[in-house]
């Protein structure tokens, strides 16, 4: 019976030791998994609840309810609905701390172009005519449809940009 209690405590000091290393491994790499760190989601989190939008404590961890307030943001804005920090929605949230993506199509690319500015048009942006043309109507709707959806405002047709105003758009289609 002594032997039965001392082999089940040694169990339970076992398994508890494994628990807590796994819980604490699962900490030390929950925000390497989503490719950010600490200082970035607190930034991000502060950015969230100054937009009304709650992620909970600001306290660096990209929990649960932080994933539902940046997937609440993404579908506010017209991203990607991800509920992850990807490259558009960073762009979007801190902006002073990134840079504007170079635009993935000429601009000589007319569908493209005709397509957005039927998008802009279907949205209350005033890209004058309908016609493929990138002109400077187009790119003062462009700029006012990138403030609008806090976006860096470029004025261009970057990728950023085109993820949020023509979702449908395939990332191999803009290229």
């Amino acid at each position: 019976m002594k032997r039965l209690i001392v082999m089940l405590g040694i169990s339970l000091l076992v398994v508890g030791g494994v628990l807590a290393v796994h819980a604490e491994a699962h900490s030390a790499t929950s925000a390497r998994v989503y490719g950010i760190d600490r200082e970035l989601t607190r930034d991000v989190q502060r950015q969230l609840k100054a937009l009304g939008f709650n992620p909970g404590d600001i306290d660096g961890n990209f929990g649960s309810q932080t994933e539902a307030a940046v997937r609440a943001y993404q579908q506010k804005y017209r991203l990607p609905e991800t509920g992850k920090l990807d490259e558009a929605t960073l762009r979007s949230l801190l902006p002073e701390r990134t840079q504007a993506a170079p635009a993935p199509v000429g601009l000589s690319d007319r569908e493209l172009v005709r397509r957005a500015q039927r998008q802009l048009r279907a949205l209350g942006f005033n890209p004058g005519g309908v016609d493929g043309a990138f002109g400077p109507e187009t790119a003062a709707a462009v700029r006012a449809y990138q403030q609008a959806y806090r976006l860096p405002e470029t004025g261009r047709l970057d990728d950023v940009t085109l993820r949020s105003l023509l979702p449908e758009t395939r990332q191999g289609a803009l290229r």
